[in-house]
């Protein structure tokens, strides 16, 4: 009886003691409800953080190693906070999650400074706070991030200096910071010493001084320091070979055109316009051996340039932008048969692009007469969609009472767009697909892809992504504008009524969404179709 009651009570502390592994670490707990209490959540995205345990409840955004860890607990290793709309502060206690390794929380509308605390997260392999309304300077604690691979900062009011001590985090790859305010600051130069970065991005930082030898670093694929107030000549060392993109515009940039630009392979994009260069083009720049599969895009207008060095010809794959460029014949050395060639090639290149155009319109309107087809195909296209989850078709039924008449907002090339209600009282734009459709099955799903992609404070978030049950993609749901559009407010509502600040604030909020979109966004998106009807303002009038 005694051996009995032994091992029932041996088994019994097994039980209590495995019962106790399968739960979160109580200290990440805490800093989990403190995280939310510091949080406005006006979408319910983190309702339920309120219930149970953050690793075996899956509390949304919350990913946890189901391993137990040394002390018996399970840690939190991700913590992924994206396009919630959350606002507020971020809370110190965040800096208690000792073993997390990715942190992202892009596209909100959070504030105040960053916790020196997140120095703490010696683990850390992405930090990630792009596209907020974060404050202050850089905290001198994030040199201790010695895992850290990249610091994604951009598009927010940062200001201070920029740490020189990054230079001593031995796995930093990405360094983007664009859009923010460092004015007065210079690149350090230890930057050059970063053996392993791949992409510096310093765009609209209000930064001065000189560019930074970065020759050094032989992994570096992209460099951006456009629109600054940088000074000096552009270095003379040859970048790293991988290099893919340079981007030096909108500077204070003087001397001449290195030369060493000419030997990089793999360049794609060369930026140097709007700046104070003098000298000679050098034709070297685009007399390079590369796959004729490749395209290079130079752009060196508006800048004091005397003539161009050697022979105006560069290869059918090679775009090059040379307005504002002071050409002298016979410094340049050419014949009149060539510049005449030239003139014939850009009208007959108008004639047939204008055919095309006529060609194409008469197309889309032979195809838009032709009936529409019956059915749906079952799609075999697939995309892969970051950050946006899927609702059913019968749960969009229910937020728009079975697409009642009184909850259509418009109508688009693709279908009607109606207002709803999803179960959680969040109000919603549904755009609805219907047969005959201008907009294809596969562009459908492109587009998809593409605003899944794309993250910006002046840009109206995809929120879902409906699928009828067998069928392909039926319906996108965006965030819900309520007051309208800018052509309302222009034409309609509000005569007279934009003061002076809110016209600048249009302005300002249209020129940040399209310069996100040329230049920022993954994927270059056009803007041809942009007019007032599609702005939108939200609650607080912001315009996306």
């Amino acid at each position: 009886m005694r051996v009995c009651g032994c091992v029932i009570a041996l088994l019994c502390s097994c039980f209590v003691l495995l019962a106790v592994a399968q739960v979160t670490n109580p200290s990440e707990v805490n800093a989990l409800r403190a995280v939310k209490s510091s949080l406005s959540d006006p979408r319910k995205h983190l309702k339920n953080w309120n219930n149970g345990d953050p690793c075996k409840s899956h509390w949304n955004g919350v990913f946890c190693n189901n391993t137990v860890g040394a002390d018996g607990y399970l840690h939190l290793e991700e913590l992924r906070l994206l396009n919630m709309n959350l606002s507020g502060s971020l809370a110190p206690e965040l800096g208690q999650l000792s073993h997390l390794l990715i942190l992202l929380l892009s596209g909100n509308k959070l504030s105040g400074s960053l916790p020196d605390e997140l120095g703490y997260l010696s683990k850390l392999d992405r930090l990630q706070v792009d596209q907020n309304y974060m404050s202050g300077p850089i905290p001198k604690s994030f040199v201790n991030l010695v895992n850290v691979k990249h610091l994604l900062f951009d598009s927010n009011n940062l200001s201070g200096y920029l740490p020189p001590e990054f230079s001593n985090l031995p796995n930093l790859r990405i360094i983007q910071f664009d859009n923010n305010n460092f004015r007065g600051t210079e690149i350090p130069a230890s930057y050059g010493n970063i053996s392993k970065l791949v992409k510096i991005s310093l765009r609209n930082c209000s930064l001065q001084g000189e560019i930074p030898d970065f020759s050094r670093i032989r992994s570096l694929h992209y460099l951006d320091l456009s629109w600054n107030q940088l000074s000096g000549s552009i270095p003379s060392y040859r970048l790293s070979p991988n290099m893919t993109t340079i981007d030096l515009s909108d500077n204070q940039l003087s001397g001449s055109i290195p030369e060493s630009f000419s030997d990089l392979p793999s360049l794609q994009k060369l930026s140097l316009e709007n700046n104070l260069l003098t000298g000679s083009v050098p034709a070297i720049l685009w007399n390079i051996s590369f796959s004729t599969r490749a395209r290079l895009k130079l752009d060196l207008r508006n800048n004091s340039l005397s003539n161009i060095s050697g022979e105006l010809n560069p290869p059918a794959n090679v775009t090059l932008r040379l307005s504002a460029v002071i050409v002298e014949p016979r410094r340049m050395g050419i014949r009149k048969e060539i510049l005449a060639a030239i003139i014939t090639g850009a009208v007959a290149s108008s004639v047939i692009l204008s055919t095309t155009v006529m060609l194409l319109i008469t197309r889309c309107l032979r195809h838009r007469d032709r009936p529409p087809s019956r059915r749906l195909s079952s799609s075999k296209i697939t995309v892969k969609i970051d950050g946006v989850k899927a609702f059913t078709f019968k749960e969009m039924t229910l937020a728009t009472r079975n697409f009642d008449s009184s909850t259509q907002l418009g109508r688009g090339g693709y279908g009607k767009v109606y207002r709803g209600i999803l179960s959680d009282d969040t109000v919603v734009a549904i755009k609805r697909a219907e047969q005959g459709s201008l907009q294809g099955e596969k562009e459908f799903l492109t587009e998809i892809e593409l605003l899944s992609r794309l993250h910006h404070r002046n840009l109206v978030s995809l929120v879902d992504i409906v699928m009828k049950k067998g069928s392909r993609y039926e319906m996108l749901v965006y965030e819900f504008m309520p007051n309208g559009t800018l052509r309302d407010w222009l034409c309609v509502k509000a005569k007279g009524s934009l003061s002076f600040g809110m016209r600048l604030q249009i302005a300002l909020g249209s020129a940040k969404g399209i310069l996100y979109l040329h230049n920022e966004a993954i994927l270059p998106y056009s803007t041809e179709t942009l007019k007032p009807p599609t702005y939108f303002w939200t609650p607080t009038l912001w315009l996306k």
